[in-house]
């Protein structure tokens, strides 16, 4: 992931570790933590998604997600709890961060750059204020539920999933496939 590059001083040499950032195909997924710390936007701008890895005092992992416009503006976005995949929209213009924080839940974020940074909407939360969304016993919290993004259709349009199983007896699995439209802010439901 990085470059040596040995430097003379004098009679000392140094051994200096460049950290390069890998070019990205654009809508390929990363998974964090991993070899990759930063994710840049595959339009050239300099904005990129990255994190620092932190461990909490109970020894968890609380490490801060952050967006850099790269224009020196930094701002954290989340806190990496377990492990996420993060994908840059085709034009740069958006992401998603799919943010597998629990065993039995999973949130997909899908952010959109703005003139003064980034803002995000929770696919998990949208999806509950969707009609035909999972009902009853499939439902946050009273289930194993699992918001995936999986990819960009577009600029504009993600597709994904909601899957997991019910935690009351009889159990019985789920999944419902959806699209998201980034500038409409709306889920519609897939067959």
């Amino acid at each position: 992931m990085g470059a040596v590059r040995l430097i003379a001083i004098g009679n000392i040499t140094l051994s200096i570790v460049l950290l390069v950032e890998s070019p990205l195909k654009a809508g390929s997924k990363v998974l964090i933590p991993g070899t990759v710390h930063s994710v840049p936007s595959p339009d050239g701008s300099g904005a990129r998604i990255f994190y620092r890895e932190h461990t909490s005092p109970d020894g968890s992992q609380a490490s801060p997600v952050f967006y850099d416009d790269g224009h020196a503006h930094i701002q954290q976005i989340a806190t990496l709890q377990r492990h996420m995949e993060i994908s840059w929209s085709h034009d740069g213009k958006s992401a998603f961060l799919e943010d597998n924080w629990g065993s039995n839940v999973a949130d997909c974020y899908v952010l959109t750059r703005t003139s003064s940074g980034i803002a995000g909407v929770s696919l998990l939360k949208q999806i509950q204020r969707t009609p035909g969304h999972p009902a009853g016993a499939e439902v946050p919290f009273r289930s194993h539920y699992y918001v995936h993004c999986k990819a960009w259709t577009s600029g504009r349009q993600v597709v994904g999933e909601v899957e997991g199983y019910t935690d009351t007896q009889p159990s019985h699995a789920f999944n419902r496939q959806f699209s998201y439209d980034v500038h409409k802010h709306r889920i519609a439901w897939r067959r």
